[in-house]
Parts: structure tokens; C-alpha cells; sequence
């Protein structure tokens, strides 16, 4: 009764989830932002996207294009609309996501890599995500992904402690990406910089000594250097005073719960790594064999 009773719940939770996604207001906003899309020229219509985003560069100014090779894909990224209710306070966090627009699926149903750490922000009505030169390029995503008519959508997802991952409705942007480079191609207003300051994760988490001033220089498919854009010294990354923080770890990060297939790197070396997978199965083993032995029926010969 109780697993029948369970079924009959999720079933009812998605069938609610469903029943919001075309109620009319939600109906009337996607016709709003299919018309706003088709006049920009964007081939695809997102209803889930609420709000615009607006990128910086490490000079607090709005920046609307950039090379594939700029190590972080952006400096900061902002939001034109406040972060969601239960979303804010000291350990509400935003994260940058970049998605694959798929001809005749859902935007929910794309595929997405996430491009920063989630990042504590200071400013609920313009939420921010901070980049470090850890992050990503934005070739990591071109180099696997086909595109639609070389677009692509860059969302913002948040977190907090205790709660679920809140990836719908999500602020977004569209870029074009045009050989090396690319372009913003949606509109929305200028970004407000300066309107409040992000930490990223990396930066409270991370000994600051190991995340490099400049961008590390990267190569192509023949060795070649391929040219990103210069850094400037990063400045506030220190190491973490928040009590928090701990309970703050990577396991509130969006991309851990949500349906795609986002990517992180791992500042682990590899033994660590071997160390934390070998150790529980010889602990499982030891415990098998000193069970074995223990056995009454067991046999063992001295």
C-alpha cells in the first residue's frame, strides 16, 4: 500500500508540474518571447526562459561578443531579473550553464555543460554568477556539440542549502557562435555590473595560490598556441571565513541534480581519486573474509 500510495504521489507532483507548464500565463509569456526570439532572428523559442542575462568583463563593463578560446568563457555573468524566492541569503548561489538547442525537443530536454562554479551572490534583484580562469572556454562546448544554426543558450540556475536545485523558470541568454568567436544574439538591457559582487566556489573552497592569475595558454589540434584573452589578477580570493561554507559543498551545485549532461573538472589529483574508490571496496573485501572466517561453517585452513 505504501509503494502503491508513493507511485500515486509522484504521479500527481508531475502531472501538477505539467499542468503549470501550459497554463495560460505561461502560454502568453512564451508567445511573448517566441515573438521577441523570431524578430531577432533566433530559430527556436524557450517558454521556460524568464529574464535576460547580461555578461562583463574583469573590468566591471558589459561585453557582447568574445574569442571560443577566452578562458572563462565570461568574467560575470548577470541576471535582469531578482533570484527566486527561498533562493537568497547568505548561502543562495547562482551557477552558469550553456545549452545545445535541439531542433523538435523541449528546451528542458537539451543538452547543457556547466561553464562556473556556483557562485555566493550579494545582490537577490540582480543575481551574478563569477567566473576564475578554473573554468571553462567556451570551445570545450563547440569542440563536442553540433549547434542549430550556430546558437547557443546560456542559462543561470540556483541553489541553496535544504532545497532542490531550482533549474525552471531560469534568466538566459542566446550567443551566435561564428567561427572562433562569438555573439550575444538576444537583447535584454545592459547588464547592471556593478549592481553587487559574486564568489565563486572555486575561491573558497580552493587554496587562491592554485588558481592562476592569467589564463593558461591553450593548444590546438597540431600543438599550436591558440591566443585567449589576457587576465588581469584576480583580487578577493581568499580563503573561506564563512561557517557555512562546508555545509555549502558541491552537492547543492544544480548540475548534480538536474536531468543533463554537464561536466565538471575535478581539482583532485588522480591517487586521490584511487584512494577514494579503492579504499571502501578493501574495506567491503576485509570485511568478507573476517566474516568468512568467523563463520561456523565457514572453513579455514592454517
Amino acid at each position: 500500500m505504501t509503494s502503491r500510495t508513493a507511485r500515486l504521489g509522484a504521479a500527481c507532483a508531475v502531472l501538477f508540474a505539467v499542468t503549470l507548464s501550459v497554463a495560460p500565463g505561461a502560454e502568453a509569456a512564451g508567445a511573448s518571447m517566441g515573438s521577441a526570439a523570431a524578430a531577432q532572428g533566433i530559430p527556436f523559442v524557450d517558454p521556460h526562459a524568464q529574464g535576460a542575462l547580461g555578461f562583463c568583463d574583469r573590468n566591471n563593463k558589459p561585453v557582447t561578443s568574445g574569442s571560443l578560446t577566452d578562458i572563462p568563457f565570461v568574467w560575470k555573468a548577470v541576471s535582469s531579473v531578482p533570484a527566486p524566492s527561498g533562493y537568497v541569503g547568505p548561502l543562495g548561489k547562482a551557477t552558469l550553464m550553456v545549452f545545445q538547442p535541439r531542433k523538435e525537443h523541449d528546451p528542458g530536454e537539451w543538452t547543457g555543460i556547466m561553464f562556473t562554479a556556483s557562485a555566493k551572490y550579494s545582490n537577490p534583484k540582480h543575481p551574478m554568477t563569477q567566473a576564475t580562469t578554473l573554468d571553462r572556454p567556451l570551445l570545450d562546448f563547440t569542440s563536442v556539440a553540433p549547434l542549430w544554426d550556430g546558437y547557443a543558450q546560456v542559462r543561470m540556475y540556483f541553489s541553496n542549502v535544504d532545497r532542490p536545485p531550482h533549474t525552471n523558470p531560469y534568466p538566459a541568454a542566446v550567443i551566435k557562435i561564428t567561427g572562433n568567436t562569438w555573439q550575444l544574439a538576444s537583447t535584454g538591457p545592459a547588464p547592471a555590473c556593478g549592481a553587487g559582487s559574486a564568489v565563486s566556489a572555486e575561491t573558497l573552497h580552493i587554496d587562491p595560490k592554485k588558481i592562476p592569475s592569467a589564463s593558461p595558454t591553450l593548444l590546438g589540434a597540431n600543438g599550436e598556441k591558440l591566443v585567449t584573452a589576457t587576465a588581469l589578477p584576480t583580487s578577493g580570493a581568499v580563503a573561506s571565513t564563512d561557517p557555512g561554507a562546508a555545509s555549502a559543498s558541491s552537492t547543492t551545485d544544480p548540475v548534480l541534480a538536474s536531468g543533463t549532461s554537464a561536466t565538471t573538472s575535478s581539482s583532485l589529483p588522480a591517487w586521490a581519486w584511487g584512494a577514494l574508490i579503492l579504499l571502501p571496496l578493501l574495506g567491503v573485501g576485509g570485511g568478507f573474509i573476517a566474516a568468512r572466517r568467523s563463520s561456523p561453517t565457514g572453513s579455514h585452513s592454517s
